[in-house]
């Protein structure tokens, strides 16, 4: 009995000093809220905030977006219209007047529609889905939350949007626990996922993990910190069903660290009855009544009715488990009063009126436009007359063109024979010209193929090292000429095989490694590796060329980026990035062609020919894939794709492939704990998955390697490839 005593009392103390806290900072936001000046352009900042003050007091909170909603607006300004009346709407909704909130919603839908605004109407769209939750009403919930996905979906904003996500997985977890009315819908349109009359529970929770594991990751994505503090709730009340509690316990704390980091104090009372429930699950009645009891008390502090009535519902159920009935009976009072506040007939026949004129209306629309259709294909008939009319005038201005043209044939009759006269003096002139290209081309093969020998053996003779480099750039313009010109006129023959390109660079690196030095310059690679289906010797060429060409226009003491990424399926695109000047953008679509010079040189580079990206174009395409190159704000990007795939990690010893990625006995016995965890872990629950991963210490490549699969996997939500690492480990 002292025991508990102290706990009450260090709880009193704790609500005595968290009292004081949040009276201060109302206050603050209330001096600034009066210091800024009523006028339209300060109406954004008034309304934020406005919503902050229901962190500390929703009656403030209110009493401010009526101040707003007072505000004159110009006529047109409907966005800002919208925006307060949401705000209005999300404020009351808090507060448990569920009719209020509604209205305001509804108003704020109904000017979004009229003057299509886009985001202001989704956002209204999923508010009434919400509201609908809080009320119980989970088939219109959901009817209104998926109209709410849809639209977004159709103007390509989703992603945009987590807390849709956030209310969605929210409204799938109520479903869960068979307190629901009865269903007034038996289906919901704009979905596949699930069917109200045939749907099990388990169906309801794998969507609401799904939704919300989403919704945590957009929401970490756009620092949206309110949106990730429900997500951390939902996914804490998941687990709690699921008898994980000490999962569920640590999901509600970071809520409660996270909301009392950011200043959100609206939902911690939430979070504490959340706790108070895991405590009474596993029959801690005396920890269940701590948390109740600080759970009630901040309800009551900023006057929210739904967790006043859900705070005092399990300080009821605590008590009643303790034999005090005397609390127990007291607390059944203030549920029953609080939840008659927030429920009244009168508040459920305002939000049904309210929803059925809204579909009325949407009715009315469908019909509009049925009528619309109609009055459209009248018209059609109509110009259907017009074209014809407008055929036999055409007609007659035809016939009327052909006799101007027979006129005028006698005077085309002389032209013509002036032209063919001129004709005969161009073929002449273009027979000769033809006759010079020729002789120009056999003078150059021949002066090619006379530089080709003493080059080679320049560059083999061990005696004229320094002249090893020079020679090996005169050989590569000469190959390039000789290839470009051979194989404008016929096909590459190539032998396809699977190599590494880690590998064929490294070749290439060690090519250039004098010019890479001259000028300082830096290789990285910024990938694994992949197997590419290739002829090896061409492709080693491509990326000489290509390799060349970025040292050519790079500055001194820069670096040079080689990235690979697998872009679709069987599908690898390679690239490489200097950091030189950009391209002009009028030259882009000619980099390819031959003779072709573009951009300035980096400090110390010669010209080239320009054949050497031609033959990359000739070689790429003869391999059936693309090539192209862009700028990219700090430098010059080429690339180009080949057939390929993930050069795959062999975790069983004696695999011939890939010995770098063949996992030893200490690091197979290192990872053997973590696999036992990932097997009892759904691919789906990704932050799970996640989570071991983060434990994985990375002492190896090959571990490296085996954490970046397993990841891809589960993101891919690829159950095959998930279970063939894990139950194969």
């Amino acid at each position: 009995m002292r025991i508990r005593n102290r706990v009450l009392l260090l709880l009193v103390i704790q609500l005595i000093v968290l009292i004081g806290h949040l009276t201060a900072q109302s206050d603050s936001l209330l001096v600034e809220f009066k210091k800024i000046p009523k006028t339209a352009g300060n109406i954004p900042q008034l309304i934020d905030l406005s919503y902050n003050l229901i962190d500390y007091n929703i009656d403030s909170a209110f009493n401010s977006a009526v101040q707003i909603q007072k505000i004159s607006l110009p006529v047109e300004d409907y966005d800002l219209q919208c925006k307060i009346l949401i705000n209005l709407g999300n404020i009351v909704k808090l507060s448990g007047k569920y009719d209020e909130s509604n209205k305001y919603l509804f108003q704020a839908l109904e000017i979004a529609e009229k003057n299509n605004l886009i985001s202001c109407k989704i956002t209204s769209l999923y508010q009434i889905g919400d509201l609908n939750r809080c009320i119980g009403l989970l088939d219109q919930s959901l009817l209104y939350l998926y109209m709410s996905k849809d639209f977004a979906h159709m103007n390509k904003v989703s992603q945009q949007y987590p807390e849709l996500y956030e209310h969605i997985s929210s409204t799938f977890y109520q479903l869960t626990e068979h307190t629901h009315p009865k269903f007034k819908l038996t289906k919901i349109p704009f979905q596949n996922e699930f069917d109200l009359e045939k749907s099990t529970p388990d169906d309801y929770f794998k969507l609401c993990k799904t939704y919300a594991d989403s919704a945590l990751m957009i929401s970490d994505l756009k620092n949206d910190n309110r949106t990730k503090l429900s997500c951390l709730n939902v996914l804490g009340a998941y687990y709690r069903q699921h008898n994980r509690d000490n999962q569920a316990i640590d999901y509600f704390n970071k809520a409660i660290d996270l909301a009392e980091k950011i200043n959100y104090k609206i939902d911690i009372p939430n979070y504490y009855i959340n706790i108070a429930r895991t405590w009474f699950d596993r029959k801690q009645y005396e920890n269940a009544i701590g948390m109740g009891l600080k759970a009630y008390q901040m309800a009551m502090d900023l006057n929210i009715l739904i967790y006043k009535s859900t705070a005092a519902n399990i300080l009821r159920l605590s008590y009643i488990e303790k034999k005090d009935y005397k609390n127990a009976l007291e607390y059944q009072h203030i549920e029953a009063s609080t939840r008659a506040e927030m429920l009244s007939q009168e508040n459920w026949n305002k939000i049904s009126e309210l929803d059925r004129k809204y579909q009325t209306e949407q009715n009315q629309k469908e019909i509009e436009y049925q009528k619309t259709m109609l009055d459209l294909k009248n018209t059609e008939v109509f110009r259907r007359n017009i074209v014809i009319a407008c055929l036999l005038i055409a007609c007659m201005v035809i016939i009327i063109g052909l006799l101007y043209i027979l006129n005028q044939k006698t005077v085309l009759f002389k032209q013509k024979e002036e032209i063919v006269a001129q004709s005969g003096k161009i073929m002449e002139q273009y027979e000769r010209l033809e006759k010079l290209d020729h002789f120009k081309e056999s003078l150059t093969h021949a002066l090619v193929h006379d530089l080709k020998n003493p080059l080679s053996q320049i560059m083999h003779s061990p005696g004229n090292q320094a002249m090893n480099q020079p020679a090996r750039k005169m050989m590569q313009l000469i190959t390039n000429m000789l290839d470009v010109e051979k194989y404008e006129n016929t096909e590459f023959r190539l032998n396809k095989e699977l190599h590494s390109l880690r590998n064929m660079l490294e070749e290439v690196k060690t090519g250039q490694e004098v010019s890479l030095k001259e000028k300082n310059l830096e290789l990285h690679f910024h990938f694994d590796d992949y197997l590419v289906l290739a002829d090896k010797e061409v492709i080693v060429r491509v990326l000489d060329n290509l390799l060349a060409n970025a040292i050519r226009f790079s500055p001194q003491n820069r670096s040079i980026d080689v990235l690979a990424h697998k872009s679709c399926d069987n599908e690898v695109t390679i690239g490489i990035k200097n950091f030189g000047e950009p391209i002009p953008d009028e030259a882009i679509p000619y980099v390819f062609d031959k003779y072709r010079q573009f951009g300035k040189p980096g400090n110390g580079s010669s010209h080239s020919t320009g054949l050497g990206l031609t033959f990359c174009r000739m070689a790429i395409e003869a391999h059936g894939q693309k090539i192209g190159t862009q700028n990219v704000g700090d430098g010059v990007l080429f690339t180009f794709t080949l057939n390929g795939n993930i050069n795959p990690v062999q975790v069983q010893s004696g695999t011939k492939d890939n010995p770098k990625t063949r996992l030893t006995q200490d690091e197979k016995a290192l990872l053997r704990p973590f696999f036992d965890r990932l097997k009892n872990i759904e691919v789906h629950e990704v932050s799970d998955v996640l989570q071991v991963l983060d434990e994985i210490p990375c002492e190896s490549e090959n571990i490296k390697a085996i954490k970046q699969q397993i990841s891809d996997a589960a993101f891919a939500s690829n159950a095959e490839l998930y279970h063939q690492i894990v139950h194969g480990g």
